[in-house]
């Protein structure tokens, strides 16, 4: 089974699981959420897979296929998990069929509102704490338009099984078995439900992707493929610079951090010297720590250029020329992404045997759109082609 198979099943299925939510609303529609959650994510990955290139599709693929084999079992117990807890606390509460002379009963004045919590509403009677369920969930909402009157309750364990006010009776004996009853059976059928329609679906899912991920390989092994850009119309050569675009705003903002990363530390200092340290303030420094650190990383000083006159492409510090290539050795110039988040604009000779790398972008230094920037601008002034990694 094919990657694209897998998910085209998975996408298939979680559609489906919600539709079902809808029209069985049972415990499949409780677990509704958590479902659109994971197929949310589905759909995330699959949008960011089509913006790679083949090589990263290919590595991806293999971090997907074995995230969604270690996740979709997760997802499961996690929906198993709550049915069981409530479920065990169903088979805790015994038969529900309890004699009328089991029962206990109480007299008590009917209060204006219920008793909550942080996990449950009840009806106070007198100190105890009743419920008409077999849950805590239900305070007996049919009695408050009665607040003030006496009332009797007949209950056990918590459970009211018959509420009268005066000569009306509110909540009936046989009534309240029978929905205790069909609360029980709902319940029951719902982890059936759960277990066809959740776990052994989502589980066989999961061991396919399992048993694709082991398969593939970690590299494609496979060489750049690249498709060739049309040309818009003609290309002059000329002298030209390629700093690269955000050289000059890392280099003010290098400034920027250094100049505003200094005292920051040393109030930070003061901070946990004394005992004052903030969490905004914590964030702060971090924040711009970080930013010191990935700037740190783009020589600024460095760029390309291309001469005319020799027909050459070199690279320049400062005033001095560290290498230089002439510009006969290369065919294009293109965009091409060995990373999920890196893509790095190169120079192109012998059908893509031989590259040169010029400037890499990352995700928050421009990414792939200020690459194919820099690409137009280089073909612009050389005259080569432009190609791009497919």
């Amino acid at each position: 089974m094919t990657f694209n198979t897998l998910d085209r099943l998975l996408h298939g299925y979680f559609a489906t699981f919600i539709l079902l939510g809808w029209i069985i609303p049972n415990h499949i529609g409780g677990a509704r959420f958590l479902a659109c959650m994971v197929w949310a994510g589905l759909i995330i990955t699959t949008l960011m897979r089509r913006q790679h290139s083949q090589r990263v599709q290919h590595r991806f693929r293999k971090v997907v296929a074995t995230g969604f084999g270690a996740t979709l079992p997760l997802v499961v117990a996690a929906m198993l998990w709550s049915e069981t807890l409530s479920l065990f606390d169903d088979w805790r509460n015994g038969d529900y069929r309890v004699p009328r002379a089991e029962l206990l009963y109480t007299a008590f004045t009917l209060p204006a509102a219920e008793q909550c919590d942080d996990k449950s509403c009840r009806l106070s009677a007198d100190g105890l704490r009743l419920h008409c369920s077999t849950s805590n969930y239900n305070a007996c909402d049919r009695v408050y338009p009665f607040a003030g009157q006496a009332a009797q309750v007949w209950h056990y364990d918590g459970r009211v099984y018959e509420l009268r006010v005066g000569d009306r009776v509110i909540y009936d004996y046989d009534a309240q078995i029978a929905a205790f009853e069909n609360e029980r059976h709902e319940l029951r059928l719902g982890m059936l439900e759960l277990i066809f329609f959740a776990a052994l679906p989502q589980l066989w899912l999961a061991w396919q992707y399992y048993r694709l991920g082991k398969a593939m390989p970690e590299e494609s092994g496979a060489a750049p493929q690249y498709r060739i850009l049309p040309r818009k119309g003609e290309r002059a050569r000329r002298n030209c610079n390629f700093p690269p675009p955000l050289n000059r705003a890392i280099s003010v903002a290098r400034i920027f951090a250094g100049v505003i990363l200094l005292p920051l530390l040393a109030v930070f200092a003061l901070a946990i010297a004394e005992g004052t340290l903030t969490l905004s303030l914590f964030t702060t420094l971090a924040i711009l720590a970080a930013f010191a650190v990935a700037l740190s990383r783009y020589p600024g000083s460095r760029y390309w250029r291309y001469r005319a006159a020799s027909h050459t492409i070199e690279r320049v510090r400062v005033r001095r020329i560290e290498t230089a290539y002439p510009l006969a050795d290369w065919q294009a110039v293109a965009v091409m992404q060995d990373k999920e988040d890196e893509w790095a604009v190169c120079l192109i000779g012998d059908d893509g045997a031989k590259s040169v790398e010029l400037e890499r972008f990352r995700v928050f230094t421009g990414g792939r759109t200020y690459a194919r920037r820099y690409r137009k601008q280089v073909a612009r002034a050389t005259g080569l082609a432009e190609w791009e990694e497919c």
